[in-house]
């Protein structure tokens, strides 16, 4: 499903680089709008909650990189790293949010092939 991998590779950026690009935004965020009309509503808040918080982080870095070293920066550090921690912890959370709606995806696919099979065995018998 492409919800799916597109939560998948947004949050595997995030935690192979510790931040995203303007472009994995913007292909997050039409994950989360497709979302919206595909997926139930606990599902599409939840994954406007990772935008959300990926937001904040990436809002906390920026701040940080200007200041010079001292509580306030180490201040901001720890509440961006706080994030980061809490986006990586989804990644493997993602699949239990998802997996049902992997499995009607597996029900559909199957149920196709076998309507093609039986269209093909009825065409071409042994």
């Amino acid at each position: 499903m492409a919800l799916f991998e597109g939560t998948r590779g947004f949050l595997s950026a995030i935690l192979k680089e510790a931040t995203f690009t303007d472009d994995e935004l913007w292909e997050f965020t039409d994950v989360c709008q497709r979302a919206r009309f595909l997926l139930s509503a606990d599902t599409a808040k939840y994954l406007q909650v990772i935008r959300t918080r990926s937001l904040i982080m990436r809002t906390k870095q920026v701040q940080f990189k200007k200041l010079p070293v001292g509580p306030e920066r180490s201040k901001l550090v720890d509440e961006e790293g706080a994030e980061l921690k809490w986006l990586t912890d989804q990644l493997p959370l993602i699949f239990d949010v998802f997996t049902p709606y992997l499995k009607f995806d597996e029900l559909i696919e199957r149920s196709l092939w076998a309507r093609v099979r039986s269209r093909r065995s009825k065409k071409f018998p042994k």
